[in-house]
């Protein structure tokens, strides 16, 4: 079981924590809370877990489709991946004249 005091101890050592331990203190946290405490901390974190996908996004989908549409039917041409490293490199400040 997991007390309220333990809760704020693990909330108050966030702040001096590198990034591995707090995600190991996380996961840790994790596999001992409460159902309740489980949906709560999920219900924090669910709007930016949605965030990253954009396939549910039917904006950014119609979007891809159209542009995948106009490299299909030869309306844009694009680039082959050695074209754009090409073109980088013709750019990069080493190259230009001063």
């Amino acid at each position: 079981m997991v007390f309220k005091g333990d809760v704020l101890n693990l909330c108050l050592s966030f702040n001096i924590m590198n990034k591995a331990t707090l995600k190991q203190k996380l996961h840790d946290y994790i596999d001992i809370a409460e159902e309740k405490k489980l949906k709560a901390i999920y219900t924090i974190l669910e709007s930016e877990l949605e965030e990253g996908k954009w396939w549910n996004d039917k904006e950014t989908v119609a979007e891809l489709e159209r542009r995948t549409e106009e490299l299909r039917t030869g309306k844009e041409k694009g680039f082959t991946w050695d074209e754009i490293k090409e073109r980088v490199r013709k750019s990069s400040p080493a190259n230009q004249k001063a």
